[in-house]
């Protein structure tokens, strides 16, 4: 009875030592990880620290230079912009006078223009032999055309005399220019394929698109009109001539 008491005891006292031996792996198991991880924490703040220490006088100059740099571009940058407005404004001004000029010239031209044309109606008017029985020529433009090349030919005729009967004749367009040192005449009526014949009382407008031909340097423009005889009349002509260069610019404005 004794003996199984002992047993007994020494199984109790080996229970214990095992069950201590157990809580000891248990708390290691548990702790020694966080205790680990810690230590890498510390080892790599250390680490960074003294890598940050490190580098912090190498990289400190650079953006002091970077800084020294970005500044004078600045003030580069500032002072080509001031130059800048500077040359456009003077851009502006003399563009601005240009354009004034421009339009000055083209008023006392379109002036002049229409003072010639004033003229050229009195001196109709006031001698007889620059017209073909009362038929005279008023004025011819050249207009640019709306839509395609060429220009929109536009000749007026007027009455200066009292007909109970319409005017009826034919006018006859010739532009002249020279090519190679030589004078070159081309029939507008043939390059226009319009006959330009009129029948009117007062006044009448003949119009027709006209496309200069290329190479030659145009001169002029000769309007000659022509009026068959009648009952009461004989046949007459008159004939006017118009710089080509003032009608390009007129068309123009």
């Amino acid at each position: 009875m004794h003996l199984s008491n002992g047993s007994k005891g020494r199984k109790k006292t080996m229970s214990r030592s095992e069950r201590r031996q157990d809580r000891l792996r248990k708390f290691e198991q548990h702790y020694f990880p966080i205790n680990r991880y810690i230590f890498l924490v510390i080892l790599f703040s250390f680490v960074a620290g003294g890598a940050s220490y490190f580098y912090y006088d190498q990289l400190l100059p650079v953006p002091k230079q970077g800084n020294a740099q970005l500044l004078q571009l600045k003030n580069k940058l500032n002072t080509q912009s001031q130059e800048l407005a500077q040359r456009n404004l003077e851009l502006n001004i003399a563009h601005q006078t240009n354009k004034t000029l421009r339009d000055l010239f083209a008023k006392k031209q379109a002036t002049q223009s229409e003072i010639e044309r004033e003229l050229a109606f009195y001196r109709s008017i006031m001698a007889p032999e620059t017209s073909a029985q009362g038929v005279s020529i008023s004025d011819l433009r050249l207009d640019k055309a709306i839509t395609g090349e060429g220009y929109e030919l536009h000749l007026i005729l007027t009455q200066l005399k009292k007909r109970r009967s319409s005017l009826k004749g034919q006018a006859e367009l010739t532009i002249v220019g020279v090519k190679n040192g030589k004078e070159v005449k081309q029939s507008i009526n043939q390059l226009a394929n319009y006959d330009f014949k009129f029948s009117f009382r007062f006044f009448q407008s003949l119009q027709a698109r006209l496309i200069l031909p290329k190479g030659v340097n145009w001169k002029q423009l000769l309007v000659k009109v022509k009026v068959p005889a009648s009952r009461w009349s004989k046949a007459e002509e008159t004939e006017r001539h118009f710089n080509i260069d003032d009608l390009l610019k007129e068309s123009e404005q």
